[in-house]
């Protein structure tokens, strides 16, 4: 009688470490990637919220004949965000509304470390990534999504 020797099943520690390194490769691809999208999503929430305040004071200066000096942002508006505190600038005439990224945000997102809109529709912001040394290119970087 001859004894049937059981065939070995699963993987070798060779197949093992390539299947490790092909996913160390994907997640180093992907991971930057991915953060990246987090951070202008994050950025787009703070535009969301520029507009809606900038709408809610001009709603205010329209109902006191051009005269900002009594409006505010509601707090609706500010306790919604997560990753920017917004502040206003208010006088008589004008004013100016500001996204400053807090926290995880701030750290992250070099590009565009304050938003700004004011009563005329003029968009702006600070950044200090050295290679957007223009209004315009910060515009153009941190305010289209």
């Amino acid at each position: 009688m001859s004894t049937v020797k059981p065939i070995a099943r699963g993987l070798t520690l060779v197949e093992l470490m390539v299947v490790v390194a092909v996913i160390a490769i994907i997640a180093g691809i992907a991971w930057p990637a991915y953060h990246g999208q987090m951070v202008k999503q994050n950025r787009s929430e703070a535009v969301i919220a520029l507009g809606k305040a900038s709408n809610e004071l001009e709603r205010c200066g329209a109902n006191n004949n051009q005269d900002f000096s009594g409006c505010s942002v509601s707090s609706k508006i500010t306790s919604g965000l997560d990753h920017y505190k917004l502040t206003t600038s208010v006088t008589t005439s004008a004013f100016t509304v500001t996204a400053t990224p807090i926290g995880g945000q701030a750290a992250d997102d070099k590009d565009c470390t304050a938003l700004t809109l004011n009563n005329v529709g003029v968009k702006g912001g600070t950044s200090s990534n050295p290679a957007l040394n223009t209004q315009a290119k910060i515009v153009k970087s941190c305010w289209s999504q």
